[in-house]
């Protein structure tokens, strides 16, 4: 008889890995995942284009550099 046959409510992520070993090493294995350097990348690049763009046109409507920055993050993590 298998044992264990968990029933996975979610799909597989690159970030599964960061916490196969447990919590005490997920910090330093989230730092040293290629996914969340490229998500901070993106983060980066979302918030100085977003910044550039509200200084060329300074009443321009839309979200903040630092809510760009949050969605590009997020949507890297998410989205791979």
């Amino acid at each position: 008889m298998v044992k264990n046959m968990a029933v996975g409510a979610m799909a597989p992520h690159a970030l599964d890995d960061v916490f196969a070993e447990g919590m005490t090493s997920a910090k330093q294995r989230l730092l040293e995942s290629d996914l969340f350097s490229s998500a901070f990348d993106a983060a980066e690049h979302a918030y100085q284009v977003a910044k550039a763009n509200i200084e060329k046109n300074p009443g321009i409507c839309g979200a903040s550099p630092e809510q760009q920055a949050r969605n590009a993050f997020l949507d890297k993590l998410n989205n791979g």
